[in-house]
């Protein structure tokens, strides 16, 4: 009884808003249940989701990935889990379009940045060979390819593919999705 008269008074109250020019929008309940404000009438559970997570701040991956660029002077992109955290490493990809073969150029970025592949056989273009070194304390795992116009090759169509599933993955995700991903990846 007691609970039917406080929401008979809280009723009386919100049409006196309303009447009074005050709007009784804030005593209303919403569709899913709850009140304005994200909360529920006491003693009831609210059906409102907790608010989104805050967009996840830049990774480092980004800014490793343009000082790599700036520094060596290829065109440089980030693939793979750096795009949603800063883990363990750092995966790029390295474009050579000056390099006449993928072996060239995979010579060109070994030369210039002192990484390696490890344990690879000779880099022939049938699979994606990575090379494994460090930049500013970070660890990196490098792919190579001569670029869109220059990739002739089974292993720079693997990369030319990650590349695109990485652009495919960005644009189809929001912010909120985007700190779901480093959340369950973490």
């Amino acid at each position: 009884a007691r609970a039917l008269k406080a929401h008979r008074a809280a009723a009386s109250a919100a049409g006196a808003a309303a009447a009074a020019g005050e709007g009784a929008r804030a005593a209303e309940p919403q569709a899913d249940g709850a009140h304005e404000g994200g909360t529920a009438p006491p003693g009831e559970p609210s059906a409102r989701l907790p608010p989104p997570p805050p967009p996840p701040p830049p990774t480092e991956g980004l800014a490793i990935a343009s000082r790599v660029q700036s520094r060596f002077g290829w065109p440089c992109r980030l693939i793979g889990s750096s795009l949603f955290f800063s883990g363990r490493d750092v995966d790029l990809v390295l474009e050579v379009p000056a390099a006449a073969s993928l072996a060239d150029a995979y010579a060109s970025v070994a030369a210039r940045t002192g990484w390696r592949a490890v344990g690879a056989d000779a880099i022939t273009g049938q699979r994606v060979v990575s090379l494994h070194g460090d930049f500013e304390g970070h660890a990196i795992d490098a792919q190579v390819w001569r670029g869109e116009t220059r990739a002739s090759t089974p292993a720079e169509g693997k990369t030319r593919a990650a590349l695109l599933h990485t652009d495919r993955l960005i644009a189809g995700t929001c912010h909120r999705c985007r700190a779901s991903i480093a959340l369950l990846h973490a």
